[in-house]
């Protein structure tokens, strides 16, 4: 429901957090999950960064968000795996909860079809083609209002709020969009564009060395740049080199949101954690100090789980691209 992988860290861990401290889970896990867990929210749909790789790359909209549905399910399980076999190694990371009754269950995931209902209003309509991507926000919008509407949660200050959010949101992506043509166009103007084709052309790589070359270039950058940033410089830079290899463009926008993934959870600098440890410290008693080190500890599994996930995209870029090929 979220297209902002901050507003979904910061958003879960400050409600999640305190039930696990109360509950005695182990810190380092649980903060690593939750950065983790943030990135989700760029990959399975609705995206920012996908949105602005789709105008960059003038790709449909609509086949990208479709496109991270597979690979986000697929990180989504492989996260849960990879915490499961921690656990299991290792049983005092996690102490053992009472197993709710199938009743309890049920109520709960009742609770949950309004959230189900609004993301098929959004990802549905687009699949089947009733809706373009902006029709169907359009959709999502009047959809949210109503739940909110059905809540009792519209007043005044609520619809401020969301207003203003709505136009900082807007503002940021036209600021970089914009940025991004500028770019691009004295790029294209200077044939850089061209000569990196050309250098790579004359490298007499395979296409899979050249993309984990790319792979281990965004994670460098990743280090100590953020995600629109990146995706602003490299991205007109990197097209022509991709289409010079004859790669699928949406299959590269689901990539290159795995990397931008990584970017962000990856010490020392990814924002998820400065996120999350923002968080810890908010929540934090008086007698409590928490460090960024087990920030780090924590997240690494996870690290290695999307590169699984990016090692397995190249592999079978079929994850990416088989849904969108069956849209209508």
């Amino acid at each position: 429901m979220s297209g902002s992988t901050a507003a979904t860290a910061a958003t879960i861990s400050r409600v999640a957090l305190p039930v696990f401290r109360k509950r005695g889970y182990n810190e380092p896990l649980v903060v690593g999950s939750l950065a983790a867990g943030g990135t989700l929210g760029i990959l399975i749909p609705p995206s920012i960064i996908l949105i602005v790789y789709g105008v960059l790359a003038e790709e449909s909209i609509g086949s990208l968000y479709i496109a991270g549905i597979i690979p986000g399910i697929l990180l989504t399980a492989m996260f849960m795996l990879a915490i499961f076999f921690i656990v299991r190694v290792k049983p005092s990371l996690a102490p053992r909860e009472d197993t709710a009754s199938w009743k309890e269950k049920f109520r709960l995931s009742v609770a949950m079809l309004p959230v189900a209902a609004l993301v098929f209003l959004v990802l549905g309509t687009i699949y089947v083609g009733v809706a373009t991507p902006t029709e169907a926000a359009s959709l999502g919008v009047v959809g949210a209002f109503v739940l909110a509407a059905i809540a009792g949660k519209i007043d005044r200050a609520t619809l401020k709020a969301t207003f203003l959010s709505t136009v900082n949101t807007t503002a940021m992506v036209m600021l970089v969009v914009s940025a991004a043509f500028m770019l691009n166009f004295m790029l294209a103007i200077l044939g850089v564009p061209q000569a990196m084709a050309s250098a790579v052309a004359n490298l007499g790589w395979s296409p899979a060395a050249i993309i984990w070359l790319l792979v281990l270039f965004y994670l460098v950058l990743g280090t100590f740049m953020d995600a629109y940033s990146m995706m602003v410089t490299t991205v007109p830079v990197i097209l022509p080199v991709v289409k010079s290899l004859g790669l699928d463009l949406v299959w590269f926008g689901v990539l290159i949101t795995l990397l931008v993934e990584v970017a962000l959870i990856s010490p020392p600098h990814g924002l998820n954690l400065f996120i999350l440890h923002n968080v810890r410290m908010q929540g934090a008693g008086e007698n409590e100090t928490y460090t960024i080190a087990d920030l780090y500890l924590g997240v690494l599994p996870f690290v290695a789980v999307i590169f699984l996930l990016i090692a397995l995209l190249i592999t079978f870029p079929s994850l990416a691209t088989w849904l969108p090929g069956t849209m209508r």
